[in-house]
């Protein structure tokens, strides 16, 4: 990235191609054409990648698919938008941040709940399965996934000490 909020043309012209792919792929496996499909498919998440989530439909339509000068006086309104949008964002996160920390009961109940239900969704999933829903089972291993890794992830989190300088991004 290159510090300037403002998305390129490459990547605006990657997101449209991106959106245009996405409909086209779902059209083809729709039909029947599988092969259409995961091609379209690609095209999709590469015109995503390349975009970079730094594309939305504001800056679409903002600046379209044409050059942006460095002094438009456009672009420079939508980055100081998009800075002011980040430290309001900056501070939400602090103020929440203090608040889950000054009550460590809290994330400690965020990660046993998060153990329940995936260890809960694990233990139902052969009884499920026994019945023959399939569709059921994966919907309950996607929960146990989600559910596990949250809690692996909040327990982590809730370990780092924010005084240490290797955990610290700017």
């Amino acid at each position: 990235m290159n510090g300037d909020p403002v998305p390129t043309r490459a990547e605006r012209v990657a997101a449209v191609i991106a959106l245009l792919a996405m409909p086209v792929a779902i059209a083809c496996f729709a039909i029947g054409y599988p092969l259409p499909g995961i091609l379209a498919f690609f095209i999709a998440l590469t015109g995503g990648t390349i975009a970079k989530f730094r594309v939305d439909l504001e800056s679409l339509f903002l600046f379209g698919l044409r050059q942006v000068p460095a002094d438009d006086p456009t672009a420079a309104a939508y980055r100081a938008r998009i800075r002011d949008n980040d430290r309001a964002t900056r501070e939400r996160v602090e103020r929440v941040d203090e608040q889950v920390s000054a009550h460590p009961w809290l994330e400690r109940g965020i990660v046993v709940s998060l153990l329940v239900v995936g260890l809960g969704a694990l233990a139902v999933v052969p009884l499920v399965g026994a019945e023959g829903d399939m569709r059921r089972v994966g919907h309950l291993l996607v929960v146990a996934l989600i559910a596990l890794n949250g809690a692996l992830i909040m327990y982590a989190a809730s370990h780092i000490d924010g005084s240490d300088e290797r955990t610290k991004t700017e």
